[in-house]
């Protein structure tokens, strides 16, 4: 039942990105547009267990982006991203634990509507990440690897023809579990874009 899902997770993002490049076949090179970009993510690690004091947990990630938009709509974008700090202000069966993330990496297809003269554009995204966390408790550090659906929305404001600034909310895995605890991971991220 397991590998069912994971495989369908996988396939559910294939046939989205293959439903993507479908809608962009008229889309010139020209058109065509590879972009760089960097952010800084405020972590949300929801949890349900009463093993710990808090039930969310706020790491921070360091996000750079590589991108290219196929027009003003959409584009294709890969994310690898690293753990900047911990959370070291909570506890795990009374002891003083640190959480965090090692790493995050995925790939989204992102979904833009630009208004206002394209000085404002709101976009969607929809993915496949792969989650690297811990939990540091006692002397001892245990890691956990998590990989599924990601989806979010967020905007971009244009600063310069090739610049942008942008804020965003993505949920990267939903409902994992780990040693029967059920535990989502989200971030909050703002950074900024460079178009080539």
């Amino acid at each position: 039942m397991k590998l069912c899902k994971l495989l369908s997770v996988p396939a559910l993002v294939i046939a989205f990105t293959i439903g993507l490049f479908a809608c962009t076949e008229k889309a010139t090179a020209g058109d065509m547009r590879p972009y760089i970009g960097l952010q800084y993510a405020y972590g949300l690690i929801d949890t349900d267990s009463s093993l710990t004091d808090n039930e969310t947990f706020n790491p921070s990630i360091i996000m750079p982006r590589l991108g290219l938009a196929f027009n003003d709509y959409i584009a294709l974008e890969g994310r690898l991203g690293i753990g900047a700090f911990n959370d070291d202000d909570n506890k795990v069966l009374n002891n003083k634990a640190s959480i965090g993330v090692n790493s995050i990496g995925g790939l989204y297809a992102v979904v833009h509507t630009p208004t206002f003269g394209k000085v404002f554009t709101p976009y969607g995204l929809l993915g496949y990440s792969i989650v690297d966390s811990y939990v540091q408790n006692n002397g001892l550090r245990f890691h956990d690897k998590q990989d599924g659906l990601s989806f979010g929305a967020g905007f971009d404001i244009k600063v310069t023809e090739q610049t942008s600034l942008n804020l965003e909310y993505v949920r990267y895995i939903n409902n994992a579990e780990v040693m029967n605890v059920d535990y989502d991971v989200d971030a909050i991220g703002v950074g900024v874009t460079f178009k080539f």
